[in-house]
């Protein structure tokens, strides 16, 4: 499949309510075998195109595997939907040691939670962690 057709796929494939904890996987065993392997190219160019905040707000995403780790796209929302929905792509691992071994960095993100935001914590793949 060539990579845009990739990219297409990979936003249309939601799998359910986004889950408020990351703590552990949440992609079913017979859906795991059915990911698409991702390269550096593909995450960056997820993380950086556009999406429909409407149709994803309160949804999850399985994106793929990528260095063996599945890769999930949480899009979190509250109060102000689906305007305010925000996107989070992260591995499918709890923070810590498995996001280590997953090759991902721990990095808390202010999310949309009730009338306000609150601080969560997701394993980031390293490639899509900003420089400074």
């Amino acid at each position: 499949m060539c990579r845009v057709g990739l990219i297409a796929a990979m936003a249309l494939t939601v799998a359910g309510p986004a889950c408020a904890d990351n703590h552990g996987s949440n992609v079913s065993q017979s859906n795991q075998s059915q990911l698409a392997d991702l390269s550096d190219g593909d995450l960056t160019a997820l993380a950086s195109s556009s999406y429909d905040k409407l149709t994803k707000q309160n949804t999850r995403v399985n994106i793929g595997r990528y260095h063996g780790a599945i890769v999930v796209a949480d899009f979190p929302c509250s109060d102000l939907c689906p305007q305010e929905t925000t996107r989070v792509i992260h591995f499918d691992v709890s923070v810590g040691v498995e996001c280590d071994k997953a090759g991902g960095k721990s990095i808390a993100y202010a999310v949309p939670r009730g009338i306000g935001m609150s601080v969560q914590t997701f394993c980031v793949p390293a490639i899509l962690v900003p420089r400074n």
